[in-house]
């Protein structure tokens, strides 16, 4: 700091005067750096939790879809297992192979939807274990940034400089 005791139009005084003016717009364009960073995280964990939201849609249509195809294999052997108690009533021996055979292959139709539907929700547990994390790490930067940008806007430099 200048020496109040001498003119401030001195050359040294001015020199002093701009130099101090220099060190807080370095500040200050440090601090606006900072700010735009932030802003850029946050644009970009923003645009995550879109993408995964999507993503999350996308799963549930799919599993709601499989879920409809379960709902009428379901009902298609429930049919099968009532024709097969009728057909058992009437002891029809060769109506009951025929019988049989359906049943066997509506089953593997129902095993193979119920595999891809499991494989459908382990993948979905997955993203949302990878979008928890992700938004962990995101929240956790953030919350870095802001403490930071907290401490410089309740302490600021240049009021001090100035005043």
């Amino acid at each position: 700091m200048a020496d109040e005791s001498r003119n401030p139009l001195e050359l040294d005084v001015v020199v002093q005067k701009f130099s101090e003016s220099a060190e807080a717009l370095a500040n200050v364009r440090e601090q606006l750096r900072v700010l735009t960073e932030l802003r850029e995280t946050e644009e970009r964990a923003n645009a995550s939790l879109q993408e995964t939201a999507e993503q999350v849609a996308g799963f549930t249509a799919e599993a709601a879809k499989i879920l409809r195809g379960l709902e009428e294999a379901q009902s298609r052997v429930a049919e099968v297992l009532k024709t097969g108690a009728d057909l058992l009533d009437r002891s029809e021996l060769k109506g009951m192979a025929e019988t049989v055979k359906a049943n066997s292959q509506s089953i593997s139709g129902v095993d193979s939807r119920v595999v891809a539907l499991d494989e459908k929700v382990t993948e979905l547990g997955t993203i949302v274990r990878n979008l928890q994390t992700s938004i962990g790490q995101d929240l956790e930067s953030l919350r870095g940034s802001l403490q930071e940008v907290h401490t410089d806007v309740k302490d600021p430099i240049i009021v001090k400089r100035w005043f």
